[in-house]
């Protein structure tokens, strides 16, 4: 499966940032060509990233192998839990990654008065509940990613919602209702 790490290391020293394990090589299409894999989530990078797969059989493993382009100092690999660089072949990893603009959700505008949404508790443990009409619902953590959450609507209630795994933070709900946006801070605790 494809794999983003910030880190490489053993156990705990390793940071590993997106982990698609469904997500298999595919077939090549011919001499010089890459097949291009799209992430399931935006992956923020501050510094250094390393981007591989996990091999799950003995097979073959079909990645290219540029011996034109040495890169062999950036290159690692991991065989029985530890990382180590590649000494032995010149060339390198038909692995090229494409960087773009994702949108995140930085900061929350205030709600008009006029709008006929409420949630509560606000603050919560995860558990809230959002009265009136929508078409759509996410929730961003504090650094702008959509975040798991279930919901289940009553017709009286309104619809409850319980974020997965709820950490203690600031999110944002964004409701979405005939074209109009909404946004609400929340904020969670233990």
């Amino acid at each position: 499966g494809l794999k983003v790490w910030s880190r490489l290391g053993v156990g705990n020293e390793a940071r590993l940032l997106l982990d698609q394990p469904d997500e298999l090589v595919a077939t090549s299409l011919g001499i010089n060509t890459f097949s291009r894999y799209e992430l399931s989530s935006p992956v923020l990078i501050e510094d250094t990233v390393f981007i591989g797969y996990e091999q799950y059989t003995d097979g073959l493993f079909p990645i290219g192998y540029d011996k034109n382009s040495d890169a062999n100092e950036h290159t690692f690999f991991n065989v029985r839990g530890t990382w180590q660089q590649n000494l032995n072949l010149q060339g390198s990893l038909m692995i090229r990654p494409v960087f773009g603009q994702a949108q995140l959700v930085t900061s929350v505008e205030n709600v008009s008065k006029t709008s006929s949404f409420s949630v509560y508790p606000n603050p919560s443990r995860g558990n809230l509940v959002v009265h009136g009409s929508h078409d759509q619902l996410n929730i961003y953590d504090g650094q702008g990613r959509e975040i798991n959450f279930t919901t289940e609507k009553h017709a009286e209630e309104g619809t409850n919602v319980q974020i997965t795994d709820a950490k203690p933070g600031i999110y944002v709900l964004r409701l979405w209702n005939n074209g109009e946006v909404y946004n609400f801070k929340l904020i969670i605790q233990n």
